[in-house]
């Protein structure tokens, strides 16, 4: 977002959720709010993702986060999420 609004984030919260809206509308999924209410899923993101691909082998470096962070997101709404369901988490951001 930073990169994108090409100046620092802005210090309150209306002004950062304001400006979130206005890059990404409601296409902003926040997998940590979204696992909140499965029981097995929790942790950081190597976690989730090891529960939800079952190999346990995934490591986080910054050249793979894109990557892992679209593959985690996608089997976590394949295997626990109806579309509908899905739909209700757009534009919630976790702890905001």
């Amino acid at each position: 977002m930073k990169i994108s609004i090409r100046r620092n984030l802005p210090d309150n919260l209306e002004e950062f959720l304001n400006i979130l809206k206005m890059l990404f509308e409601r296409n902003v999924y926040d997998m940590k709010h979204m696992i909140l209410y499965y029981n097995a899923l929790y942790g950081a993101l190597d976690r989730v993702t090891s529960t939800l691909d079952g190999s346990g082998c995934w490591k986080v470096s910054l050249i793979r986060i894109r990557q892992l962070v679209d593959m985690t997101f996608d089997k976590l709404v394949q295997t626990h999420f109806t579309f509908q369901k899905f739909e209700k988490y757009a534009g919630v951001v976790f702890g905001l």
